[in-house]
């Protein structure tokens, strides 16, 4: 059941970021001017799946910001910035782990939990 939970998410994390590099128009995404905008919709979106899932709460923000992986390794190709990219990835997934964790947090105190 977990495993259907990460892979569940992973695969809605790829959509939303191959929906964002067609959107910007740019096969990374990171490469746009309005990335940021993009970023803060997949902290919430980290933040949903924390308030819906109960375990591995830290989990879902990783998974949503490397689904961008495999969007930039299709359109892109596999280069030698590809490192660079795994680096600002793992960056990125900090602030959308923290936000995961709150999602989680917050519903457990809505619930009534400790």
């Amino acid at each position: 059941m977990a495993a259907r939970r990460l892979a569940g998410v992973f695969a809605l994390s790829m959509a939303f970021w191959a929906t964002a590099s067609w959107a910007l128009a740019t096969p990374e995404p990171w490469d746009a001017p309005a990335y940021p905008w993009w970023a803060l919709a997949a902290m919430a979106l980290s933040g949903a799946a924390g308030w819906i899932f109960d375990s591995k709460p830290w989990a879902w923000g990783v998974l949503v910001m490397f689904g961008q992986l495999p969007v930039i390794a299709v359109q892109s190709g596999v280069g030698p910035f590809m490192l660079v990219g795994v680096s600002l990835l793992a960056l990125l997934s900090i602030p959308a782990s923290l936000a995961s964790f709150a999602g989680f947090t917050a519903r457990r105190r809505w619930r009534g939990g400790a």
